[in-house]
């Protein structure tokens, strides 16, 4: 699943100096443009002619994590929030730094800690539904499936009024979905991956599932008329082994063959030895 990072623009830099801001502002227009070295270059002279400038430490931190210098991202994470921790009007810039924080400590599997980043943040801005998202998604890569069912119904409430909704609004409800599948939910579980396939008809990742689970509950007409969706997807040669599998056990081996060959071509690992074992 794609991982989501916050931007902070030039609205919250009070106390900086003109020209620090000025070069903030240059470099978060290079960030945007992906120009991620040039931006950084800038954030660098915005932070020395203001070591405060809490904004562009953020704005640096956030570029950094995108060419992935999650160690540097951190430092830079630190230091945006200790300049700012006891400012009371700084709230929601803070409760973005402790979301995007949380964020790279989680994708550095230093997942207690990334939710204790996720509280402070939802701490800081209740109605911050993306951080609760994220936090659910920790929860369950950690099999914590009660704490993350209930974070991503609180994210999904939100979403219904929140501006950055299509973020995570799809893919709250497909977690959920693979959440309650767990749990043997298997109703609940297929009418929330429904659920996300109508708030967002291109969430792949949710049609994938889905047909996952048709096909691991033995019902196999529903799994390819859901493979068969994503077999123009790229990175969905997988799709091709499932389909393969439901054409061996309806007696298609030739038709199988030709699937698993696709599944080949298409990168999946093992498949040379999958169908050396099935085609002899």
């Amino acid at each position: 699943m794609k991982k989501l990072l916050l931007l902070l623009g030039v609205w919250m830099m009070v106390g900086c100096n003109f020209a620090s801001n000025d070069l903030n502002a240059t470099g978060l227009k290079k960030l945007h443009q992906q120009n991620y070295h040039g931006a950084i270059e800038d954030f660098n002279k915005a932070i020395a002619l203001n070591e405060n400038n809490g904004v562009a430490y953020y704005n640096r931190g956030l570029t950094k994590g995108y060419i992935g210098d999650t160690a540097g991202a951190l430092a830079d994470y630190d230091k945006a929030i200790s300049l700012r921790k006891t400012d009371k009007n700084a709230t929601l810039y803070l409760a973005v730094c402790y979301c995007n924080r949380g964020l790279i400590k989680s994708g550095k599997k230093n997942n207690e800690s990334a939710i204790d980043d996720y509280d402070e943040a939802i701490h800081l801005n209740p109605s911050m539904g993306i951080a609760l998202f994220d936090k659910a998604h920790v929860e369950y890569t950690l099999n914590e499936y009660d704490k993350a069912i209930i974070d991503f119904t609180k994210a999904i409430e939100i979403a219904k009024t929140d501006t950055y909704a299509n973020q995570y609004y799809s893919f709250s409800y497909m977690c959920r979905g693979v959440c309650l599948y767990q749990q043997h939910k298997y109703d609940e579980a297929f009418a929330n991956l429904d659920t996300a396939l109508i708030k967002d008809p291109k969430n792949t990742l949710a049609q994938y599932n889905k047909a996952v689970f048709y096909y691991e509950r033995g019902n196999y007409a529903d799994a390819a008329e859901n493979f068969n969706l994503l077999t123009k997807q790229p990175k969905y040669a997988v799709v091709n082994y499932y389909l393969a599998m439901i054409d061996i056990k309806n007696g298609y081996k030739d038709i199988a063959r030709g699937e698993m060959n696709k599944a080949k071509n298409g990168g999946l690992p093992g498949m040379a030895d999958t169908i050396k074992k099935y085609f002899p």
